[in-house]
């Protein structure tokens, strides 16, 4: 069977008769096990279209070992079939190494059942920490519940409740963790810091997220950082995965899955920190991408607190859903490339902030209510082998509060933007809807770029850019110190901040803008825009086209010099389709009336 993207297919509803437990469907490619289905499940074929050949076939597991106790969970063979059949209260003990002593690459089989009352105290020769403290080859856990756990790390290169670090294709389907918090974080003995924490897995390979939940998680903890050398102060948090490095077959999927009510904040005294409600840094390098689908972040607050960087070049980045990321695609095979696809994901009631009491701060500050920084390096023949990001809610608090003269890019959805396709594939920022309530307020010297939809936007390439169709609504507040002018590139605007582009066609059109902005350095109701001067000027153009702006929700000190929307050589530039209640073009530039 071969797959198209964007259907849903149904596994075979029937239990067949074999030798051995029937543990479910399972997808082989080329031999390879790439994860078990139960009957009657419907997926997204986006899962799955990566690969060339399909065959669902009946998974008949020999040797299954059942367990109900925590002694023999933790003593099975790093690469068992393990069967739940019961829950596990393990009265505050601790796992020591984890199941498989250290490292498991088998499967879990959870069967409902709930592990509870445990903690993960990793000693000082451990570099990872986790009820899995290790999966070499990728391991496979499912409809599992870990609840009441208290986990506690040296210098780990991932600490997770779940799993420390996975590398290779790790499936993680039906799992839930709650109530779990970080206690003591020592970086003493490797002197430096955690690579990544996070509510499931610490640091991960590629693999796929599932109907995986993380409820009331607290990264809060205690942290010695004194034997740290200070280029080594860097730390990576997210309410599912800490930090993705995805160099295998598959990319990551994270679909029908939350953080609900959950503390995700970074220790105070790092240097430089990405924390995200999902992932705190998403680093893809394969041919297939991200995908982000029906996933939720709620009444939880994601921020960095107190950095210090001493006056040193450190940046930190915070996102409702990921803290940075940076995707490298490649047209490295013959076969269909999956876009990166972030689709119908939603913010409830969530606090994304940036707080510094450190008046010599004065690292570099990325914030948004989806992702602080995203960068995107595409370098493929295919034209559907881009990024897309639609269909997304986010509605959130978003604050800087800073005593530091952190230079500061801030978005409703992205903070930075860095786009590069040097091939045919698009991306696509189009029908997402915005509702901030924005408060920036730092000494910012300069370097201040903050929107409604986007602070700072860097493109350039051969492939076209949509920014298409997306709702701003709210309030956005920018009281950014000396900024007073664009002199200093630093600029505030209703949509985008600050836009830059070089050898690309944007699109940007048909949005409904109607945030109350008050601020020192108003620059226009849609974005400041400058064209890069290293770029090949006739190969580029802004198409800008269909805006509404509610023409009351401007407040504050307007700059008169700075309303229009635009002001450059309009030769770059197609304007259609403004409306005459709130618009007029003068000289080639499209004004407030």
């Amino acid at each position: 069977m071969t797959l198209d993207a964007y259907d849903t297919l149904t596994i075979p509803d029937t239990v067949p008769e074999g030798d051995g437990q029937f543990i479910g469907y399972t997808i082989e490619d080329d031999g390879e096990l790439i994860k078990i289905y139960q009957p009657g499940e419907i997926i997204h074929s986006e899962e799955l279209v990566q690969f060339s050949e399909i065959k669902f076939i009946p998974y008949f597991a020999q040797n299954v070992v059942e367990v109900d106790n925590m002694e023999d969970l933790l003593d099975v063979d790093s690469d068992a079939i393990v069967s739940l059949t019961a829950d596990i209260d393990y009265d505050g003990e601790d796992v020591g190494a984890g199941i498989g002593s250290g490292e498991f690459n088998g499967i879990l089989l959870g069967n409902g059942h709930k592990i509870s009352n445990f903690t993960i105290d990793a000693n000082d020769e451990q570099i990872n920490a986790g009820l899995i403290d290790f999966s070499g080859d990728g391991c496979q856990v499912y409809d599992l519940e870990l609840s009441d756990v208290i986990l506690s790390t040296y210098s780990a290169y991932g600490a997770g409740f779940l799993i420390g670090e996975s590398d290779g294709y790790t499936v993680i389907s039906n799992v839930k963790v709650t109530n779990v918090s970080l206690d003591v974080v020592d970086y003493k003995t490797y002197n430096y810091a955690v690579a990544g924490i996070g509510g499931l897995i610490g640091t991960m390979g590629a693999g796929i997220v599932y109907n995986s939940h993380v409820d009331n998680f607290d990264s809060t903890a205690t942290i010695d950082l004194e034997e740290v050398d200070d280029d080594q102060k860097a730390e990576t948090i997210g309410g599912l995965v800490g930090y993705e490095n995805s160099m295998e077959r598959g990319g990551l999927r994270i679909i029908d899955s939350s953080i609900t009510n959950s503390t995700i904040i970074s220790s105070e005294g790092i240097e430089s920190a990405s924390v995200g409600g999902i992932i705190g840094i998403c680093d893809n390098s394969t041919d297939f991408g991200l995908e982000l689908r029906n996933n939720k972040v709620s009444d939880s607050t994601i921020a960095i607190v107190n950095s210090n960087s001493n006056g040193a070049s450190c940046t930190n980045e915070i996102g409702g859903f990921i803290g940075s990321e940076s995707n490298y695609i490649r047209n490295q095979r013959d076969d269909k490339q999956t876009p990166n696809l972030v689709v119908n994901n939603e913010i409830i009631d969530t606090e994304v902030k940036f707080t510094n009491t450190n008046t010599t701060d004065a690292s570099t500050v990325h914030i948004g209510g989806f992702a602080g920084y995203a960068c995107s390096d595409f370098n493929n023949s295919e034209p559907d082998g881009g990024a897309i990001y639609s269909g997304n809610s986010i509605d959130a608090k978003i604050t800087v509060t800073s005593l530091g003269t952190n230079p500061i890019a801030a978005g409703g959805f992205f903070g930075i933007l860095d786009i590069w396709n040097n091939g045919y594939a698009s991306t696509y920022i189009n029908d997402n809807y915005i509702n901030i309530n924005m408060n920036i307020d730092s000494n910012a010297a300069n370097h201040s770029n903050i929107g409604g939809l986007l602070g700072y936007g860097a493109i350039e390439g051969s492939a076209p850019v949509y920014i298409c169709r997306n709702i701003v609504d709210g309030i956005l507040k920018a009281d950014d110190g000396s900024v007073e002018s664009i002199e200093n590139y630093s600029t505030t605007g209703g949509y985008i901040g600050y836009f830059l582009n070089a050898d690309s066609d944007v699109i940007i059109e048909k949005a409904f803008i109607s945030l109350q902005v008050t601020c020192e350095n108003f620059a226009s109701s849609i974005f400041y825009y400058e064209n890069d001067a290293m770029g090949d000027s006739e190969s580029c153009s802004i198409t800008i086209g269909e805006m509404y702006v509610d023409n009351n929700s401007i407040l504050g000190n307007v700059n008169e010099e700075l309303e229009t929307v635009i002001d450059v050589d309009s030769d770059f530039f197609t304007i259609t389709g403004f409306s005459s209640y709130y618009w007029e073009v003068i000289d080639g530039a499209v004004c407030l009336k």
